[in-house]
């Protein structure tokens, strides 16, 4: 049966409900949130079917979240979706056979019109909130230092100025059995990427694992 990245992370969530410390609303948080040197990821193994989806930051890889405005930006921005889109950093065990059947990466944010539209956007939620606030509580905060006003300042939506590389990949692994661990190369690279929080989803295990330099071996296995 195949087993989309949606279904994997909702089945992931299913699995992980019953540990006390995490559950399916801190996994959603998890991957809404942007932290510089944070990456975030699934990877859902399902037989022979490998799918891995993973949100990098910016900042991790070029150490920007803007549209580039030089050309060394911009020649960054180009190597790191070439080095993405290029499977050499995606190491399987090679005694499972697999082959890459698809690979995409991708950006958001990076450009003039991304950011004009999410600043709009950003602009226009904020209206509408404080429109409703102004209705529900003006007598609340019509004094002068009462404070809410620097308290929203910071609350911005999750797309507000955050620039992102997205990577979706898909693997056929004609010896299953042998599929032990995967190794992720993104940190020696691209040192501000610090951590990758990846939730893993195979037939033995539902886990949640942290790789970083060093350590950039995802294990598959629940015995090892």
């Amino acid at each position: 049966m195949k087993m989309s990245i949606g279904a994997g992370l909702a089945g992931l969530a299913i699995a992980l409900s019953g540990v006390p410390v995490i559950g399916q609303s801190q996994i959603e948080r998890q991957h809404a949130a942007h932290v510089h040197g944070e990456a975030t990821g699934t990877l859902v193994v399902d037989g022979r079917l490998v799918e891995l989806e993973l949100t990098l930051p910016g900042y991790n890889l070029v150490g920007f979240e803007h549209a580039p405005r030089t050309s060394e930006q911009q020649a960054a921005l180009d190597s790191a979706v070439a080095y993405l889109s290029d499977r050499a950093w995606l190491n399987p065990h090679t005694g499972s056979s697999c082959r890459v059947t698809e690979l995409y990466a991708g950006t958001r944010g990076f450009t003039e019109a991304e950011h004009r539209d999410d600043t709009r956007s950003g602009e226009d939620d904020q209206a509408a909130h404080e429109h409703e606030h102004d209705h529900d509580h003006d007598h609340e905060h019509s004094e002068p230092g009462s404070g809410f006003d620097s308290e929203h300042a910071h609350d911005h939506g999750p797309s507000d100025g955050h620039a992102e590389f997205h990577v979706l990949a898909k693997l056929d692994c004609a010896s299953p059995q042998g599929l032990d661990w995967i190794e992720l190369d993104l940190f020696e690279r691209f040192p501000g990427n610090e951590v990758l929080v990846l939730d893993v989803l195979t037939d033995q295990l539902a886990a949640r694992t942290r790789l970083r330099a060093g350590s950039e071996r995802v294990e598959l296995r629940a015995d090892r």
